[in-house]
């Protein structure tokens, strides 16, 4: 390290300074032959004051700082080319060739369409039933060539089962959510398949004929409607009726010991029991919910009285001993009817004439007036003109006719 200071007057020293005869000094140092200005390690042992040694360090910073700026110079900045734009006629700094190209890949990029966030997925989709009027399932047929009626293989949440294709598929578009949410179409069904699901039905049979036997012997008030045996054969449902809760620990215990799957007891109302076992209603045809009813709405006496119905129960009531569900399908016609002509008993004046409502006839969308005392005609609800209002006198309230006084709110008013 060049240098014109001397070893005395150096603020501090390099580790390798007079450090060759480190182990003779050391030896001497032990010996009392050394120097007592040096210690063990060969260094030089300098003693000033306080003050003086502030003074060198200050010397010793300001030396690397200007060594620093020596060496650490910038380059100059490289100013752009001036040229003039065309349009405005001043002069702009010409941009590397590089930053061009950049500035155009950019530019081309911003250019370009990308789809958006949510962006649909076409997606054939089809429908399957597994009964014969139960509830319709959509399924995910990818690029099979189903048709309806055909029997596939689908996989559901309760495992693998066989259905009948009710709806041929269809392409939607639909959002990648719900794509995620369609169970697959494995494939279609074959002689092995058909053969599995007999075997099913030859189980079902046999646990029906057993449930039905202990049953009876250990006298539950319970009514075995119908027994299920999964496609895969991982699971029997036994669906019951019955008026309470029925206490049928006992019976699943045996069940579970004849046959060695999983048991489940599910109990049923009666409008689904007519559903599964099917009947002949009191028009002569089959049960509607067993025929082609997949879902079950709310009926009301209400409807009966709007359809001018007899209210006797033995006339309105179906097979299972609920009110019938044909009682909806024509209320909201006979709704839609009253809303559109005056109730009966109103004056009205048609075209034919004035006179008053007699009946209505919501399926012709006709309504019977009387037009005096021996005339009575049918007139459509569009040949009625008007409404007439008939003034009636208010009728006088018990006690000598005076009416009650009120106070409410700071106002009385007179109730007749």
């Amino acid at each position: 390290m060049p240098t014109d200071q001397t070893k005395d007057q150096m603020p501090f020293l390099p580790r390798s300074y007079c450090s060759a005869n480190r182990p003779a000094k050391r030896k001497g140092l032990l010996e009392g032959t050394g120097d007592p200005s040096e210690d063990a390690e060969g260094n030089h042992r300098v003693e000033e004051p306080v003050g003086e040694m502030e003074h060198q360090a200050g010397d010793a910073a300001a030396f690397e700082d200007s060594a620093e700026d020596e060496w650490s110079a910038e380059p100059e900045e490289i100013k752009p080319a001036a040229i003039t734009c065309p349009g405005c006629s001043e002069p702009h700094a010409r941009l590397p060739e590089e930053v061009q190209e950049a500035a155009g890949q950019a530019t081309s990029l911003e250019d370009q369409e990308f789809p958006p966030e949510s962006f649909k997925v076409r997606v054939n989709v089809a429908g399957v039933r597994f009964s014969y009027a139960g509830k319709i399932y959509h399924f995910d047929a990818e690029e099979m060539p189903l048709k309806a009626g055909d029997k596939v293989i689908v996989k559901t949440e309760k495992g693998t089962s066989m259905g009948k294709v009710a709806l041929p598929p269809r392409t939607y578009e639909l959002d990648p959510s719900d794509v995620g949410n369609l169970c697959k179409v494995i494939r279609v069904a074959g002689r092995l398949d058909m053969e599995q699901l007999e075997r099913c039905r030859e189980r079902e049979a046999k646990a029906r004929a057993y449930c039905l036997e202990r049953i009876e012997a250990l006298g539950l008030p319970m009514k075995l409607v119908d027994v299920e045996c999964f496609f895969d054969g991982s699971k029997y449902v036994f669906y019951f009726t019955a008026d309470g809760r029925v206490d049928f620990r006992e019976l699943v215990k045996q069940l579970v010991a004849r046959f060695p799957v999983r048991i489940e007891m599910r109990q049923i109302g009666v409008r689904h029991e007519a559903k599964m076992t099917g009947g002949i209603a009191c028009c002569g045809q089959e049960l509607c919910c067993a025929r082609f009813l997949a879902d079950f709405k709310p009926v009301s006496v209400k409807m009966a009285k709007t359809q001018n119905l007899s209210l006797n129960p033995t006339k309105i009531s179906g097979v299972c001993g609920r009110l019938m569900c044909c009682l909806s399908y024509e209320h909201d016609i006979y709704e839609r009817f009253r809303n559109c002509v005056p109730r009966v008993g109103k004056s009205v004046k048609t075209s034919k004439g004035e006179g008053v409502v007699l009946k209505h006839n919501p399926l012709n969308e006709t309504i019977l007036v009387a037009l005096g005392e021996d005339s009575v005609v049918e007139v459509s609800k569009d040949e009625v003109i008007s409404r007439v209002e008939t003034k009636t006198g208010k009728k006088p309230a018990k006690g000598g006719g005076r009416g009650t006084e009120k106070s409410q709110g700071g106002s009385k008013k007179d109730e007749v």
